[in-house]
């Protein structure tokens, strides 16, 4: 079976792990609307499960609330930081607490599924761990939220800081930014080689989460799923840049390029 079959494969079993997990926040919904559809894409994505396979998750979804309605009304989750509102704040934080232990597989956390386990390690609780590996790919920023050094203590020691977390919450940890360092519970670490300033702009980080997510599905194990997709997305990023200039490229540029890697390589 080639990489993108066990890519298309791994989506598969995933969505359907998805599906099962996201069942009870249905009943929770006092009614269903297409911003609600947005939010639950929205927080799919977060949960590392792909863009396409959330849109089809969704569409999957909205056919069942179609046909078998809605009941047990009860508040509306939706995705969020503080940045938009402290209400949808707290509501990112319970799913993630309560969604990610009782996942059954391997998962990423990412962007403000990392604010919210922030949150729940400064009020003392631990950091949620599905029952397989965790891989977590946070910035700078996001780190400082997560450990309470300032950006500027990460940034003087990044292998060493990724390397104590990710023993500390036994999770891999892809500490993002010039030359990412992915530092694995069992000690091992390494620092990419490949990558440019272009992937600064925002969305990239999500491309980054999504081919992190799909080596995961191919039950690569969590340290070299991590690995492989940082340095993928960096020679992909490269080549971005070559064509579009590092000012100029987009994170929707990265994918195009890493379909050319893969072609070249017969994959």
């Amino acid at each position: 079976m080639g990489l993108f079959s066990k890519i298309k494969e791994g989506l598969k079993k995933t969505r359907d792990s998805v599906v099962g997990q996201i069942d009870s926040m249905l009943k929770s919904f006092t009614k269903i609307d297409d911003d609600q559809f947005e939010e639950l894409e929205e927080l799919l994505v977060m949960g590392d499960v792909g863009i396409n396979t959330a849109q089809r998750i969704c569409e999957e979804l909205k056919a069942r609330v179609k046909r078998d309605g809605v009941k047990d009304p009860n508040q509306s989750p939706g995705l969020g930081g503080t940045a938009q509102s402290a209400a949808r704040a707290a509501e990112t934080q319970a799913l993630v607490q309560q969604l990610l232990p009782g996942f059954a597989g391997s998962a990423v956390l990412d962007a403000d599924g990392l604010n919210a386990a922030a949150r729940l390690l400064a009020e003392g609780g631990a950091f949620p761990h599905p029952a397989e590996e965790l891989i977590v790919t946070p910035h700078p920023g996001e780190m400082a939220r997560l450990t309470g050094l300032s950006a500027a203590q990460i940034n003087a020691d990044r292998e060493g800081t990724a390397l104590r977390y990710a023993q500390a919450w036994n999770a891999v940890v892809v500490l993002k930014g010039a030359r990412t360092v992915v530092a694995a519970p069992d000690g091992r670490v390494r620092v990419n080689p490949t990558g440019n300033p272009g992937l600064s702009r925002g969305g990239s980080g999500d491309v980054l989460a999504g081919m992190t997510a799909a080596l995961l599905a191919c039950r690569l194990p969590a340290y070299e799923a991590a690995a492989c997709a940082v340095y993928l997305h960096g020679a992909a990023a490269d080549r971005a840049a070559a064509v579009h200039g590092e000012y100029g490229m987009l994170p929707h540029d990265i994918l195009p390029e890493l379909g050319r890697m893969f072609a070249e390589h017969q994959r």
